[in-house]
């Protein structure tokens, strides 16, 4: 039987597929919007804040070519980047050797994680939550749930955009509010006030702790 939707589904469809191969292809032709060439701007006024301090584990899943990875290894952090496509991994590992930035980039499925990575004091979320097949969303909030520590947190942004097909796929506050509020307590749920110019307006930011 099919879940009671308490939101307003705005999700989309697929318009292509999602797999490890399809991932990589955009990535060797350059079809990458979503890679800025900057940290995400309200990670890094998160991390001004103290919402993410020093010497926390972080776990960046979908991290691309590791901007959001770098900037939380620069302030202290002990992070593992994970992605899918070979070609992101290899340029993320480029560019931290060119920084001197120490980061673990893994190739890995958030929905398989090894056990050896253990869990994490952060997940920090930009680009995978609307990059995944909705269907698997529920899949999701319990890998990133399984990924944290007791009493671990979320931290993202989730785009607010009703497309009819993706990547990306939209969501809506009720239904971040429905989904994550089975794992975790929804601590902050607000528009992003500070995403780059191109998603003002467009974007959630979350910070969400995860249950017992």
């Amino acid at each position: 039987m099919s879940e009671e939707r308490h939101f307003p589904d705005v999700s989309g469809r697929p318009n292509g597929p999602l797999d490890a191969a399809a991932w990589d292809a955009r990535w060797k032709r350059g079809e990458t919007p979503w890679d800025q060439s900057q940290p995400a701007p309200p990670l890094v006024a998160a991390v001004a804040r103290g919402s993410i301090e020093a010497g926390s584990r972080v776990l960046v899943p979908g991290c691309g070519s590791g901007h959001d990875a770098r900037f939380l290894a620069e302030r202290g952090c002990e992070v593992v980047g994970i992605d899918i496509s070979e070609t992101a991994l290899a340029r993320a590992r480029e560019l931290a050797k060119r920084d001197g930035v120490d980061v673990q980039f893994l190739d890995a499925d958030l929905f398989a994680l090894p056990a050896s990575l253990g869990q994490f004091d952060v997940v920090w979320e930009h680009t995978c939550f609307c990059a995944i097949d909705p269907a698997r969303r529920d899949d999701y909030v319990g890998a990133v749930a399984g990924a944290l520590r007791p009493g671990g947190r979320l931290l993202g942004l989730f785009f607010l955009i009703t497309p009819e097909t993706g990547p990306p796929f939209g969501a809506t506050m009720e239904e971040l509010r429905h989904r994550f509020g089975r794992r975790f307590s929804v601590d902050v749920l607000r528009r992003a006030e500070d995403s780059v110019p191109a998603r003002l307006g467009r974007e959630a930011w979350a910070e969400m702790t995860r249950r017992p």
